[in-house]
């Protein structure tokens, strides 16, 4: 959540040209697309809960990302691992961005 009550991150989605972006992005905190549990190919993660083995089996984070990008590498590779990614709507944090 950014500190005026919408919504930073609450999913990404990646579009036809292969780029990536955070849906849901300046929602308001209570609008129902937000307060919806479900599965996503990638989340963000400024907050993340992952038990310690699939995250070692991943590869855990590719460091030679720099501040970008490592999250959905991560996301993508829990995927091929055939992981389920799901956010949790009843989890808030207030994250500050970069």
């Amino acid at each position: 959540m950014y500190p005026d009550d919408t919504v930073q991150h609450a999913g990404v989605t990646i579009r036809a040209e292969k780029k990536f972006f955070h849906i849901y992005k300046h929602f308001h905190k209570d609008h129902p697309a937000v307060n919806k549990e479900r599965n996503f190919q990638i989340l963000t993660v400024a907050c993340l809960l992952v038990k310690r083995e699939p995250f070692f089996q991943a590869g855990g984070f590719d460091e030679s990302y720099r501040n970008g990008c490592e999250d959905v590498d991560l996301c993508l590779r829990f995927g091929q691992q055939g992981l389920q990614l799901l956010y949790n709507h009843r989890s808030v944090v207030h994250h500050l961005e970069s």
